[in-house]
Order: structure tokens, then sequence, then C-alpha cells
């Protein structure tokens, strides 16, 4: 017969890992509430730049750092101190339990699958480490419900039916609140349930194998109304994920009378505050725009007064620069305490002149960059002689 889990809390390992990933979140969120503006549009641009994640910027645009940034990032006191409540007490006895080397690779298939079902079903940008903790409660239940008995009494009270309340009452909750990542949740947290039935205490083979009678406790009641009742809110929450997050097909802009501008797939489309076409993400962050613009006007003068100025207005903000360039203008400007850049690109339609605009923060270089290659890669036709072109001073509003 296989060792059985020590008994000795000196036997057992110290909490590292689980220490080091609290201290991580927490430090996370120490410096984004020291350094995050105010305004609404600024924080979400902070909790970005910390790590947040966002579909559209990891599928469309390449940013898959975030798949492992995100678990960090913490939009509040209060969603901190919620998953650490959870996640500290219960990864610490799992890591115990387990070991570190089985403990780390249960956070990696926890986090992979809560990441993978965000990032298909769940629109906008989210973080935390709820997809993490939910996988951990997972583990907990049936991990415990397998080996519960020979568990050393300082952890055992983390496992098996311990966890159930608060995920079956977190889960709940998550399905009629629309700020929560609900497909995140469900995702670790089935993961977490079957990860339970392979993993086994430090010392004991990894696997489905048989146990002793002793630790088979399968056949008891009170395992099987939390098997039923684990199974049963699964089932519940993702059917409300399957049905309510699934992705449209891409879909185009229409720019002039025939033509159409390509937008990324998992951006949100709809119309600007201008009244134009749009495609956005990242919170309104980052966008892909069509406009048009009278052929015999002189676009940098026309687009400040009849766009940029009314834009500033609406948001508060102020146009600080309209550079002109070979194939149209850039702008950089401020809205809603964003310092934001604007890329106008002109395609000749006649007597109209049609407009793909894309803007991003003004730090997120690449960001535009790929935008905008993304958007013009079906239209690249631009003016064939600008007469702003030869400008060489920008026009400048403050």
């Amino acid at each position: 017969m296989p060792p059985m889990v020590a008994q000795a809390p000196s036997r057992t390992p110290a909490p590292l890992v689980t220490a080091a990933l609290c201290l991580a979140c927490l430090g996370t969120f120490a410096h984004l509430r020291a350094t995050a503006p105010a305004e609404a549009s600024a924080y979400l641009l902070a909790l970005l730049d910390h790590g947040a994640k966002d579909p559209a910027l990891v599928l469309d645009l390449g940013e898959g750092y975030r798949l492992f940034s995100s678990h960090f990032v913490h939009t509040s006191w209060t969603h901190l101190g919620f998953n650490l409540a959870f996640l500290f007490p219960v990864g610490a006895a799992l890591e115990q339990v387990v070991g570190r080397r089985r403990y780390l690779g249960l956070l990696a298939v926890c986090a992979m699958a809560a990441n993978a079902a965000s990032l298909l079903a769940t629109r906008g940008v989210s973080a935390g480490a709820s997809g993490i903790v939910f996988g951990l409660l997972g583990t907990a239940i049936t991990l415990g419900l397998r080996y519960g008995p020979k568990m050393a009494p300082a952890v055992r009270v983390h496992f098996g039916l311990f966890p159930l309340p608060f995920a079956v009452l977190t889960l709940g909750l998550g399905l009629f609140d629309p700020r929560i990542d609900v497909a995140s949740h469900v995702a670790g947290f089935v993961a977490g349930l079957l990860a339970g039935t392979i993993v086994a205490p430090r010392g004991w083979p990894m696997g489905i194998v048989p146990l002793p009678p002793e630790l088979a406790c399968a056949g008891r009641p009170a395992t099987r109304a939390a098997l039923v009742s684990c199974t049963s809110v699964v089932v519940l929450a993702a059917g409300v994920v399957l049905a309510d997050g699934e992705h449209a097909a891409p879909r185009r802009l229409p720019l002039g009378a025939t033509a159409h501008v390509p937008v990324p797939r998992h951006f949100d489309v709809g119309f600007g505050p201008l009244g134009t076409y749009r495609a956005e993400a990242a919170g309104g962050l980052v966008a892909v725009e069509t406009d048009e613009a009278p052929g015999d006007a002189d676009l940098p003068t026309w687009y400040t007064l009849h766009r940029m100025a009314p834009l500033a207005r609406a948001s508060g903000g102020r146009v600080q620069a309209v550079v002109p360039t070979p194939t149209g203008l850039r702008i950089s400007y401020v809205r809603d305490g964003v310092e934001t850049t604007r890329t106008v690109d002109v395609v000749d339609h006649g007597r109209v002149l049609g407009l793909v605009v894309c803007e991003a923060p003004a730090r997120w270089r690449r960001t535009l960059r790929e935008t905008r290659r993304r958007a013009l890669g079906s239209v690249e036709g631009v003016w064939p002689k600008p007469p702003y072109a030869s400008l060489r001073a920008a026009a400048t509003l403050r």
C-alpha cells in the first residue's frame, strides 16, 4: 500500500507557492491603486497596463501575455479580498497535501481552463484570480471525498464538503451579475473537479487508482448529494454561458457606397459618439471607425472642426495636435483623461472621401499599429495626391 499522508505539521512543506501568489496579487493591486487616475477610462487603461485581459487584445492583436498576467490584477479591494479569503487557506492546504510540484501543475491546469472559457464566452475586460480559486475549490471537493479520512486534521477542514456552499452560492450569484466572468468560474471549477480525481497527496501515485476500503467513501449519501449538487450547478452555469457568450461571425464596417473595412473578429461593432460606424475593444480604448468627408475639403481643417472639436467637448478633453501624413492625418488628443492617438487614412471615392479611422491610447503604439494594419488590409487605396500632404507644420489646437 502506498505511504499515508504525513500527519505531523512539521513534516508538511510551507505553502510558499500560495504565499507568493497572494503577495503578487497584493503587490499588483497596491501599485495599481497608487498610480491609477480616478477617471473611469483612465482607471480601465491602468488595469490593462497592469495586465488585465480582453479577448480582442489577446486573440486579435496577439497580446498573449495577458493570459498569465490577468490572474494577478484585481479591480477593487472587495474583489481582491474575496479571492484571497479562499485562495490562501484552501490553496495552502492543497499545497501542503499534494506538494509543490503537483500544486503548480494544478494551478496551471485551472488557470488555462479558466482563461480558455473566458476568451470564448466573455466580452470585455476581465481580471482576477477567481478562475484559479474555483479550480482549487473543485479540487478540494473531489480530493477530500477521496482521501479525506486519511488527511491531517489541520488541513482536513478545507476538503470535502467544506468548499461546496461557497462554490454553489458564488456560481449562482454570478449568473445574475453581468460584471462577473461566469465562464472563467465555471471552467476553473470543472477543471478542479476533474483534477481532483487524478491528483493525489504526496507519496501517493498520480492517476485514477483503486483506493483502500477505508478511503472508498463514494457510496456515502452525503457524498452522492455533494456530487449531484456540483454537477447540477456546473450544468446550469455552463448552459447560461453557452447561450449568452457565443461570438458573432467576423463583421465589416461600411465605407462609402460599396466598400467595407474588415474589423477584428472580437471587436464590438456599433456606432461612435458622432454617429459613425465604430468597432471597439478594451472598453472602447481601441477602436476602428469609418467616416466620410467632402472631396474638396481641406481635410485637417474640416476634420478638426467637424469631428475632433465636438468629440473633445463631449469627452471633456482637448485636441493637442493634428499632423498631416502622406495618407491622411495623425491626431493626438485627450479623451476622458486618457492621452489617445488617432490615425485617419483617406480612401478615394470621387466626390466623397472615405475615411478609415483607428485609435488607441498614446503609449499603446504596437496596438495601434496592429489595429491599423488589420483595418487597412483590403482597403489600401489612398488619395493619390492629397492637397494637404505638402503641409510642413502641424495644425495644433489647445
